[in-house]
This record gives C-alpha cells, sequence and structure tokens, in this order.
C-alpha cells in the first residue's frame, strides 16, 4: 500500500507519558466540506511500536472527529472505539478500519482529526499510525 503523506494523520506518534486526550499530530483536510470525497476512503488506525505501561493496566480509546475549522475546536465525534486494553496493543494491531463514505454525506465537515486517550496510567512505549487511505487494496 502506498501511502501519501498528506494523508497521514499520525506517524509512528508516541502515546506515552500522561493520562487523557492526546491529540493526533496531524488534521486531514478533505476540501470543501467533504460532502463530495471521491472513491473509497478508510482511515485506519494500527499499532507502530508496542504500548507498555509501568502497572501493564493502562487502555487506549480512539476518538475521530470532523469539524469545519482545522484546530478542531467544536469538533463532532463521528467514532469511538471502545476501551482497548495494553495487553491487546502490540505492534501491527489494527485499532480501526472506518469508511468515511459510510458515514453518510452530511456528517463529514472539511477537517478530519483523531484523539488518543489513555486511562488508567500512563503508557512508558507505544506508537500509533493513523491514515487515511483512498480506494483501498483488498486481499
Amino acid at each position: 500500500m502506498i501511502l501519501d503523506h498528506e494523508l497521514e494523520i499520525s506517524d509512528a506518534q508516541s502515546i506515552t507519558g500522561a493520562t487523557g486526550a492526546i491529540a493526533g499530530s496531524n488534521v486531514l483536510d478533505l476540501g470543501i466540506a467533504g460532502k463530495d470525497i471521491r472513491g473509497d476512503i478508510h482511515i485506519i488506525c494500527g499499532v507502530d511500536t508496542v504500548f507498555d505501561s509501568s502497572g501493564e493496566a493502562a487502555t487506549l480509546t480512539v476518538t475521530v472527529v470532523t469539524d469545519d475549522n482545522e484546530a478542531l475546536g467544536s469538533a463532532t465525534t463521528i467514532y469511538t472505539t471502545g476501551s482497548i486494553a495494553e495487553a491487546s496493543l502490540v505492534a501491527g494491531y489494527q485499532v480501526f478500519d472506518l469508511n468515511l463514505n459510510s458515514l453518510g454525506k452530511n456528517v463529514l465537515e472539511r477537517y478530519v482529526g483523531v484523539s488518543y486517550t489513555v486511562g488508567t496510567e500512563a503508557f512508558t512505549t507505544g506508537k500509533v499510525n493513523t491514515y487515511a487511505v483512498i480506494d483501498k487494496q483488498t486481499a
């Protein structure tokens, strides 16, 4: 699969050192209102580097949001994972694969971003990748 740098929301982004919400490194610009996106666009999130914490009890929840401004100041949530236990967060684990076209034409605004929420305790290691792909190849 070929990835476009402009479609990366997080590229091996570290999610360590604190609990609470951590914003993705980048925001995806869908263009004008995002209502007429072409092709089959998927937002894919996966573990790049294994997650660990000192007490082995940390959790991760990932939220995908959309907004009409790049700062995501009044963002609307369009998808949220459940709380994922640290034991599942190994390299290569796919957190989610969200087909944006399945959300309907009036859901998306111009910008899409993610927020990673760390619960229970902080991770000491762990990196995540989140990116958009167009017309995803299937096996």
